[in-house]
């Protein structure tokens, strides 16, 4: 069985809008499959409908590709190949890439090669590391251990590469060029919690997104946020977790420490027009936490954020306060 990466669900809320008057119908088209173990929507005009088939193919071969648990991936094979240069594909490369441009804007705390200390941690059974084995996979976490060329990478000193908080939101990039060379013009996409929305609803209204409060159930909204042509991103401490004697352990580790991360931000959703990097951003400000993730989302360039904190309030980006953005956030009533 394939892993469940990091990518926090976002419900999809009042998507589509049909009324007699409309001058097209909607298809949706919906297929589980092993695109990071998630159910996956593309909702198109019927005109598109053909395209729906096609963006799934994409996913498919992009977690192929990338998918650390499959000994066949590129992946699997670089971090097996002992500080050999690998040769890589071009969506595994650009992967790569981020994940060291991450590193570089996070002072380290996004780091790929996370995965000697990832594959230690079963949230699913709720079961730690030991204190040894945890130090000796932490030994070899560091982006220095990795290295990309044109067309190869390679990993030294036992680095595991695990692309889980990059790849959910570089498919929407991809999708996004797929749909774009197919002429469809409107059109949404849920990868299983990464949004990518096309152009506007049938109605011409904008389309909306509910994001899922921390820990409530899985239609208990924090808010909807509504917007055209925007990707979305959550990543949360909420999805993949487990408690034991009263402690939270959550999938989302601290490379400093290998061990879940001291946070006050319990989901931040990213909207953004990189959906690679609204994935990054996202799991970047819950490594941040509060104080230094609101400043640093609002110091970027078309990147806005709303964070959900653990003392049930939520902070939202200058951008979307302003309405500069184009971007509108309601929160739900309590």
């Amino acid at each position: 069985m394939k892993r469940s990466w990091s990518s926090a669900p976002i419900l999809l809320a009042a998507l589509v809008l049909l009324s007699s008057c409309a001058p097209q119908t909607v298809t949706v088209t919906a297929a589980a499959f092993d695109f990071m173990d998630t159910v996956s929507v593309v909702t198109l005009y019927e005109r598109d409908a053909d395209a729906a088939e096609k963006v799934f193919e994409a996913c498919r071969a992009l977690d192929d590709l990338v998918d650390m648990r499959d000994p066949s991936s590129e992946i699997a094979r670089l971090n097996a190949s002992n500080g050999e240069r690998t040769v890589i594909s071009p969506d595994t490369e650009a992967l790569l890439r981020a994940g060291v441009d991450a590193a570089r804007v996070s002072d380290g705390l996004f780091d790929v090669t996370i995965g000697s200390v990832s594959a230690l941690w079963d949230f699913v059974n709720g079961v730690a590391p030991d204190e040894s084995t945890l130090a000796d996979a932490l030994s070899r976490v560091g982006i220095g251990n990795l290295t990309v060329g044109d067309g190869y990478a390679s990993i030294i000193n036992g680095g595991i590469a695990d692309l889980g908080g990059l790849t959910k939101g570089y498919a929407l990039d991809v999708v996004d060029e797929l749909l774009a060379e197919q002429g469809v013009a409107n059109a949404l996409v849920n990868l299983g919690g990464s949004v990518l929305a096309i152009g506007s609803r049938p109605d011409g209204k904008q389309w909306r997104a509910g994001i899922q409060k921390p820990f409530g159930d899985a239609d208990d909204l924090l808010g909807v946020i509504t917007g055209d042509s925007i990707k979305i991103v959550t990543a949360g401490l909420y999805q993949r977790s487990f408690e034991n004697d009263g402690r939270l352990y959550h999938h989302i580790l601290d490379p400093r420490t290998g061990t879940p991360v001291e946070t006050d931000v319990w989901s931040a959703t990213i909207i953004a027009d990189s959906g690679v990097w609204a994935d990054a951003y996202s799991t970047m400000c819950v490594l941040f936490g509060s104080a230094r993730a609101l400043d640093f989302v609002n110091a970027l360039d078309d990147v806005e954020c709303v964070l959900a904190l653990s003392d049930g309030s939520t902070l939202i980006s200058d951008g979307i306060a302003s309405g500069e953005a184009g971007i509108a956030f309601a929160a739900s009533a309590e």
